[in-house]
C-alpha cells in the first residue's frame, strides 16, 4: 500500500485524493475470544457425541454447526472498526461495512482527543445516556464528538490527532 507523508504533521494521509483520513483498527482480542470460543464449541461437541458416527450421525448435529458459524461471524464483524472522512461526512462501520453510521461534518460543533474503555465501545459503561455512544473494536485512543442535536459520540481512532486535523479542530 501506498503512504504519503505530510512532513508538517508527520501523519499517514490517505492515498486517495476524495478521502482524507481512513484508518482501520483492528482487535485481535476479538478475535482471539471469537476463535477460542469457537474451539471450546468443538471440543464439547466432541467429546459430548464421542461415539461411532460411521453408523449414524448425532440427529442434532447442526445445532454445533450453527452456535460455531454465529460466534465466527460474530467474531469477523466485530474484529475491526474503520473510521473515515470522505465527501462532507464522517463514517465509522465494524468489519466489511456492517452497521454503517455516518453524521454530516456541518453536524459536528465540537471534537476533542479523548479516550475510550473495552466496556463503553461493548455499550456497558454505566449511567451512560442513550445520546451518548462509543464506537469501537476495543480501547483506546478516540475522538469524542458534541453534535449541535446535543448528543455525543466516541469514536476509536488509532491516530485521533490526525482525524481531529482532517476535521480541521484542534486537540
Amino acid at each position: 500500500m501506498v503512504e504519503n507523508i505530510r512532513s508538517d504533521v508527520g501523519h499517514r494521509v490517505s492515498p486517495r485524493p476524495n478521502v482524507p483520513y481512513s484508518r482501520t483498527g483492528v482487535s485481535y482480542a476479538t478475535i482471539g475470544i471469537a476463535v477460542a470460543a469457537a474451539a471450546a464449541v468443538a471440543v464439547i461437541t466432541w467429546s459430548v457425541w464421542d461415539t461411532d458416527w460411521s453408523v449414524s450421525p448425532p440427529p442434532i448435529i447442526g445445532v454445533p454447526i450453527v452456535v460455531l458459524s454465529a460466534i465466527l461471524a460474530v467474531g469477523a464483524i466485530f474484529s475491526c472498526f474503520t473510521v473515515e472522512v470522505r465527501d462532507g461526512t464522517l463514517a465509522w462501520w465494524f468489519g466489511f461495512g456492517a452497521f454503517r453510521r455516518e453524521v454530516r461534518l456541518s453536524a459536528i460543533a465540537q471534537a476533542q482527543a479523548a479516550s475510550t474503555s473495552w466496556y463503553e465501545v461493548h455499550d456497558i459503561a454505566p449511567g451512560k445516556r442513550k445520546r451518548d455512544r462509543a464506537y469501537g473494536a476495543s480501547g483506546g485512543d478516540a475522538v469524542e464528538l458534541k453534535l449541535y442535536d446535543g448528543s455525543s459520540l466516541k469514536l476509536q481512532a488509532h491516530e485521533p490527532e490526525a482525524l481531529l486535523m482532517v476535521l480541521g479542530t484542534r486537540a
